[in-house]
Protein backbone atom coordinates (compact mmCIF):
# COMPACT_ATOMS: atom_id res chain seq x y z
CA UNK A 1 0.00 0.00 0.00
CA UNK A 2 1.19 3.13 -0.91
CA UNK A 3 0.01 6.01 1.76
CA UNK A 4 0.34 9.78 -0.47
CA UNK A 5 -0.60 13.51 1.26
CA UNK A 6 -1.89 15.65 -1.59
CA UNK A 7 -1.00 19.25 0.73
CA UNK A 8 -1.98 22.29 -0.08
CA UNK A 9 0.69 25.45 0.29
CA UNK A 10 0.44 28.17 3.15
CA UNK A 11 -0.71 31.39 2.40
CA UNK A 12 0.74 34.20 1.12
CA UNK A 13 -0.14 38.16 0.28
CA UNK A 14 -1.54 37.58 -3.00
CA UNK A 15 -4.16 34.87 -1.18
CA UNK A 16 -4.44 37.27 1.51
CA UNK A 17 -5.78 39.79 -0.92
CA UNK A 18 -7.44 37.51 -3.15
CA UNK A 19 -5.43 37.87 -6.21
CA UNK A 20 -5.48 34.90 -8.88
CA UNK A 21 -1.29 34.01 -8.77
CA UNK A 22 -1.58 31.03 -10.70
CA UNK A 23 1.91 30.43 -12.20
CA UNK A 24 2.52 34.15 -12.78
CA UNK A 25 2.77 34.68 -9.36
CA UNK A 26 5.75 33.62 -7.26
CA UNK A 27 5.26 34.65 -3.87
CA UNK A 28 6.68 33.98 -0.79
CA UNK A 29 5.50 32.85 2.28
CA UNK A 30 3.13 35.23 4.72
CA UNK A 31 4.26 35.58 8.47
CA UNK A 32 0.46 33.42 8.43
CA UNK A 33 1.86 30.77 5.69
CA UNK A 34 5.16 30.24 7.15
CA UNK A 35 2.76 29.53 10.99
CA UNK A 36 0.75 27.13 8.89
CA UNK A 37 3.59 25.26 7.29
CA UNK A 38 4.66 24.96 10.54
CA UNK A 39 1.88 23.71 12.06
CA UNK A 40 1.91 21.48 9.25
CA UNK A 41 5.35 20.00 9.96
CA UNK A 42 4.34 19.81 13.54
CA UNK A 43 1.25 17.35 12.70
CA UNK A 44 3.55 15.01 10.60
CA UNK A 45 6.62 15.13 13.04
CA UNK A 46 5.47 11.40 14.09
CA UNK A 47 4.32 10.49 10.63
CA UNK A 48 7.54 8.13 9.37
CA UNK A 49 7.60 9.51 5.63
CA UNK A 50 10.07 8.28 2.91
CA UNK A 51 9.89 11.45 0.48
CA UNK A 52 8.62 14.71 0.34
CA UNK A 53 7.93 16.24 -3.31
CA UNK A 54 6.79 19.97 -4.17
CA UNK A 55 6.17 21.75 -6.73
CA UNK A 56 9.04 24.32 -7.41
CA UNK A 57 7.09 27.55 -7.10
CA UNK A 58 7.82 29.10 -3.93
CA UNK A 59 4.93 29.10 -1.87
CA UNK A 60 4.97 25.03 -2.36
CA UNK A 61 8.68 24.33 -2.11
CA UNK A 62 9.01 26.38 1.59
CA UNK A 63 6.13 24.76 2.69
CA UNK A 64 7.40 21.65 1.63
CA UNK A 65 11.01 22.60 3.16
CA UNK A 66 9.05 23.32 6.36
CA UNK A 67 7.34 19.74 6.28
CA UNK A 68 10.44 17.57 5.53
CA UNK A 69 12.90 18.92 7.72
CA UNK A 70 12.34 17.77 10.56
CA UNK A 71 12.61 14.37 8.86
CA UNK A 72 15.91 15.22 7.29
CA UNK A 73 14.19 14.59 3.89
CA UNK A 74 15.37 17.10 0.80
CA UNK A 75 12.67 18.55 -1.43
CA UNK A 76 12.38 16.73 -4.81
CA UNK A 77 11.18 19.53 -7.15
CA UNK A 78 8.75 18.04 -10.17
CA UNK A 79 6.91 20.92 -12.38
CA UNK A 80 4.08 18.68 -12.88
CA UNK A 81 2.57 19.70 -9.31
CA UNK A 82 2.79 23.40 -10.84
CA UNK A 83 -0.45 25.62 -10.26
CA UNK A 84 -2.46 25.93 -13.55
CA UNK A 85 -1.46 29.08 -15.37
CA UNK A 86 -4.41 31.59 -15.51
CA UNK A 87 -3.54 33.73 -18.09
CA UNK A 88 -4.84 37.25 -18.31
CA UNK A 89 -6.12 36.96 -15.15
CA UNK A 90 -3.09 36.46 -12.83
CA UNK A 91 -1.94 39.08 -10.89
CA UNK A 92 -5.47 40.90 -10.96
CA UNK A 93 -7.57 41.01 -8.02
CA UNK A 94 -11.38 39.68 -8.32
CA UNK A 95 -13.94 42.53 -9.78
CA UNK A 96 -17.11 42.13 -11.22
CA UNK A 97 -16.21 41.58 -14.54
CA UNK A 98 -13.67 38.68 -13.32
CA UNK A 99 -15.82 36.99 -11.27
CA UNK A 100 -18.24 37.06 -14.42
CA UNK A 101 -15.82 35.42 -16.72
CA UNK A 102 -14.75 32.96 -13.81
CA UNK A 103 -17.91 31.76 -13.26
CA UNK A 104 -18.82 31.47 -16.89
CA UNK A 105 -15.78 29.40 -17.05
CA UNK A 106 -16.32 27.09 -14.07
CA UNK A 107 -19.96 26.64 -15.47
CA UNK A 108 -18.72 25.32 -18.83
CA UNK A 109 -16.54 22.81 -16.58
CA UNK A 110 -19.47 21.65 -14.91
CA UNK A 111 -20.97 21.38 -18.19
CA UNK A 112 -18.42 19.33 -19.44
CA UNK A 113 -17.02 21.90 -21.72
CA UNK A 114 -13.27 21.66 -20.50
CA UNK A 115 -11.63 23.97 -23.94
CA UNK A 116 -13.51 27.06 -21.87
CA UNK A 117 -10.58 29.06 -19.99
CA UNK A 118 -8.88 32.37 -19.36
CA UNK A 119 -7.40 34.35 -22.53
CA UNK A 120 -3.69 33.09 -22.40
CA UNK A 121 -4.36 30.11 -19.74
CA UNK A 122 -3.35 26.79 -19.48
CA UNK A 123 -6.26 24.22 -21.26
CA UNK A 124 -7.94 22.27 -18.80
CA UNK A 125 -7.09 19.33 -20.05
CA UNK A 126 -3.49 20.08 -19.90
CA UNK A 127 -3.48 20.26 -16.37
CA UNK A 128 -4.81 17.17 -16.01
CA UNK A 129 -2.58 15.31 -18.34
CA UNK A 130 -0.04 17.13 -16.55
CA UNK A 131 -1.14 16.48 -13.10
CA UNK A 132 -1.64 12.66 -14.41
CA UNK A 133 1.74 12.63 -15.23
CA UNK A 134 3.24 13.48 -12.20
CA UNK A 135 0.75 11.27 -10.35
CA UNK A 136 2.07 8.63 -11.88
CA UNK A 137 5.83 9.24 -11.46
CA UNK A 138 4.85 9.24 -7.92
CA UNK A 139 3.60 5.97 -7.78
CA UNK A 140 6.50 4.60 -9.84
CA UNK A 141 9.14 6.00 -7.91
CA UNK A 142 7.44 5.38 -3.90
CA UNK A 143 5.43 2.27 -4.64
CA UNK A 144 5.01 1.00 -1.03
CA UNK A 145 5.94 4.50 0.55
CA UNK A 146 4.72 7.17 2.43
CA UNK A 147 4.81 10.37 0.34
CA UNK A 148 3.73 14.05 0.91
CA UNK A 149 3.84 16.29 -2.13
CA UNK A 150 3.10 19.70 -1.51
CA UNK A 151 0.92 21.72 -4.49
CA UNK A 152 -1.91 24.43 -5.40
CA UNK A 153 -5.32 24.71 -4.74
CA UNK A 154 -6.62 24.31 -8.63
CA UNK A 155 -4.13 21.71 -9.46
CA UNK A 156 -4.94 19.52 -6.76
CA UNK A 157 -8.95 19.74 -7.64
CA UNK A 158 -8.11 19.00 -11.24
CA UNK A 159 -6.13 15.89 -9.82
CA UNK A 160 -8.78 14.33 -6.93
CA UNK A 161 -11.80 14.72 -9.33
CA UNK A 162 -9.77 12.64 -11.82
CA UNK A 163 -8.77 10.21 -9.46
CA UNK A 164 -12.32 10.10 -7.01
CA UNK A 165 -15.09 11.52 -8.36
CA UNK A 166 -17.85 9.60 -10.81
CA UNK A 167 -17.91 12.68 -13.05
CA UNK A 168 -14.03 13.61 -13.16
CA UNK A 169 -13.58 16.62 -13.93
CA UNK A 170 -17.06 17.85 -13.54
CA UNK A 171 -16.79 17.32 -10.11
CA UNK A 172 -13.77 19.36 -9.30
CA UNK A 173 -16.55 21.48 -7.18
CA UNK A 174 -16.75 18.57 -4.22
CA UNK A 175 -13.55 19.04 -3.40
CA UNK A 176 -11.55 22.35 -1.15
CA UNK A 177 -8.79 23.27 -0.46
CA UNK A 178 -7.55 25.86 2.33
CA UNK A 179 -4.33 26.95 3.10
CA UNK A 180 -2.01 23.38 4.11
CA UNK A 181 -5.18 21.42 4.09
CA UNK A 182 -3.93 17.58 3.81
CA UNK A 183 -5.75 15.54 1.69
CA UNK A 184 -4.66 11.05 2.44
CA UNK A 185 -4.79 8.71 -0.24
CA UNK A 186 -4.17 4.92 -0.05
CA UNK A 187 -2.98 3.37 -3.60
CA UNK A 188 -3.05 -0.69 -3.74
CA UNK A 189 -1.11 -2.60 -5.88
CA UNK A 190 -3.36 -2.07 -8.39
CA UNK A 191 -3.02 1.61 -8.23
CA UNK A 192 -6.79 1.97 -6.88
CA UNK A 193 -6.92 5.11 -4.62
CA UNK A 194 -8.86 5.68 -1.67
CA UNK A 195 -9.66 8.66 -0.09
CA UNK A 196 -9.12 8.44 3.84
CA UNK A 197 -9.60 12.21 4.82
CA UNK A 198 -9.74 15.38 2.86
CA UNK A 199 -9.15 18.99 3.02
CA UNK A 200 -8.21 18.15 6.62
CA UNK A 201 -7.00 21.48 8.57
CA UNK A 202 -7.03 19.90 12.07
CA UNK A 203 -2.92 21.32 12.77
CA UNK A 204 -4.33 24.40 12.80
CA UNK A 205 -7.55 24.41 15.03
CA UNK A 206 -5.53 25.44 18.11
CA UNK A 207 -5.18 29.02 16.48
CA UNK A 208 -8.14 29.88 14.60
CA UNK A 209 -6.42 32.80 12.72
CA UNK A 210 -4.22 30.55 10.54
CA UNK A 211 -7.61 28.37 9.54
Amino acid sequence: MTRVFLIRHGQTDPNRLGLIQGQGLDAPLNATGQAQAAALAARFADVPLDAVVASPMRRARATAEALAAPHGLPVALDAGWMEMHWGVFEGLAPTDETDTVFQRIVASWAAGDYADRVDGGEPLLDVQARMLGAWQRLLERHAGQTVAVVSHGRALRVLLASLLHADGLRGMSAFHHANTSVNELAVDAHAAVTPVVLNCTLHLADDPALV
